[in-house]
């Protein structure tokens, strides 16, 4: 649907503004909270920022699309032998209910998710997990067809993540019943040697949709030429999600409020995507919608091949934006694209004195469905310390410093407004290279199973 815009900018200010994006931060995380997508929450948040860029003056669009959302009704993880009792745990959620009598079953502790750690004793046990690596999942474990998986967190004093499972995740095994619990809880449960427990979970599943929000600015000398600026608004279930991702979607509606007043040579897309937190439903969403508008584009009898361009080709770039700002940690991004894209932020770091990492591959966010379509990207986000936090209890807005956000979004509308809204010419060929595709692929596949195949084979560039 079109947004109704408004003729007068929201502020003027041609200066990137940590106080206004710690306030869009606050409001998100505080005011509404966790933004499950398909849930209330998460269509106030999209509301917000619908009417934020309108106020802007740009050009507003939602694209809407179908989706599953879900409600926790009651969950327990039972210790019976030793009678431990209730201990305090985190559901995956989407993975399947129990009966009102739970799932009751003998304990078996695994240190590791190897092969040489795992095997047919697995079948019909609870599985206690404590794997090494971060964002292990119950899928990992569900291929020896276990009772319940039991995750344990890996480091003290970080609560369990709140994380979703579906269905899908699991082919071309069956879905597994999971929670996480922390360390601390973990710990007790080996040193007591625990042996058996019940596992309840109750959930509602219902039909939602999901919002991607799309404001565009048009180029002044190059208006074919697309640079997408974007984050992703949805949480985790249960979570503020002051860093992941209030902290992406806040510094995205700054750099829309200042090119808004500015300008650009070329067209500026701002995108708030919905369902990362689901697997990229949002952003792959947008993709794909773009492959089928190029497919009627090519098979009309005006489109000339090698003269005209369809709307997909126009897109150049994708910059993303997801977990930043916080106190601790250092600065990082992950590139997706020609050697030159990796050269020019590190020069760009050097030359403004930000320490900013950069590494080449998959950060696990919305600019990778991009590059299995052949656009190049870069997604800016922040790891270390307070890192750990994300998708759990205490990702609130304490983490956030209003100083990183300064030095951050000062780096990204510096690295924008040089190679993209003020460039002469665009200075990135248009290409990922293909090992770059195949891992991000097999990284992937990795993660969803069989359910990649249904949700990007068809984006992806066989030509690298």
């Amino acid at each position: 649907m079109n947004i109704k815009k408004y003729d007068r900018p929201y502020q003027e200010n041609f200066s990137f503004n940590s106080q206004a994006v710690f306030g869009h931060i606050h409001y998100l995380s505080k005011e509404i909270g966790p933004r499950l997508i398909g849930t209330n929450n998460c269509k106030r948040a999209g509301e917000y920022i619908t009417n934020f860029f309108a106020q802007l003056g740009l050009d507003v669009t939602e694209q809407v699309f179908k989706t599953e959302t879900i409600e926790r009704i009651d969950h327990a993880l039972e210790i019976l032998d030793p009678p431990l009792g209730v201990i305090p745990s985190v559901p995956f959620l989407f993975t399947p209910d129990t009966s009102d009598d739970g799932l009751i079953g003998e304990i078996l502790f695994v240190e590791e998710g190897e092969e040489t750690f795992l095997g047919p004793e697995i079948k019909g046990k609870i599985v206690l997990w404590s794997p090494q690596a971060r964002g292990s999942s119950p899928r990992e474990i569900a291929k020896y067809d276990p009772m319940a998986v039991i995750i344990i967190s890996q480091i003290p004093g970080i609560p369990p993540r709140h994380d979703i499972q579906h269905d899908n995740f699991f082919k071309p095994y069956p879905p597994v019943t999971s929670f996480r619990i922390s360390w601390e809880q973990g710990h007790r449960l080996v040193q007591s040697e625990a042996r058996k427990a019940c596992l309840k979970l109750k959930t509602k599943r219902f039909p939602s949709q999901g919002r991607n929000i799309i404001a565009e600015l048009k180029g002044s000398v190059y208006p074919d030429e697309i640079i997408v600026v974007c984050a992703h608004y949805d949480s985790p279930p249960d979570t503020p999600s002051a860093t992941d991702n209030a902290s992406g979607t806040a510094m995205l509606l700054e750099l829309a409020r200042l090119y808004a007043q500015r300008g650009s040579k070329r067209t500026l897309r701002f995108i708030a995507y919905d369902g990362e937190e689901a697997g990229f439903l949002g952003s792959a969403h947008y993709l794909k919608k773009l492959k089928q508008e190029e497919k009627t584009q090519k098979e009309s009898k005006n489109f000339v091949t090698g003269r005209d361009k369809t709307e997909l080709e126009k897109h150049l770039f994708c910059l993303n934006m997801d977990v930043l700002g916080m106190a601790l940690g250092y600065n990082t991004c992950y590139v997706q694209g020609p050697p030159e894209l990796t050269a020019a932020i590190k020069v760009m770091s050097k030359e403004l004195g930000f320490a900013q990492q950069v590494n080449e591959g998959m950060y696990g966010s919305d600019n990778d469905p991009f590059a299995l379509a052949g656009i190049p990207g870069v997604s800016f986000g922040k790891m270390g310390s307070d890192f750990l936090f994300i998708h759990t209890d205490g990702d609130t807005m304490d983490l956030m410093n209003k100083n990183q956000i300064q030095k951050t979004g000062g780096f990204i509308d510096q690295f924008l407004q040089r190679y993209a809204a003020g460039a002469q010419v665009w200075p990135f060929d248009r290409k990922v290279p293909e090992e770059q595709v195949k891992q991000l692929s097999d990284n992937m596949k990795k993660w969803m199973g069989d359910y990649f195949e249904v949700m990007f084979s068809g984006l992806i560039d066989k030509k690298g």
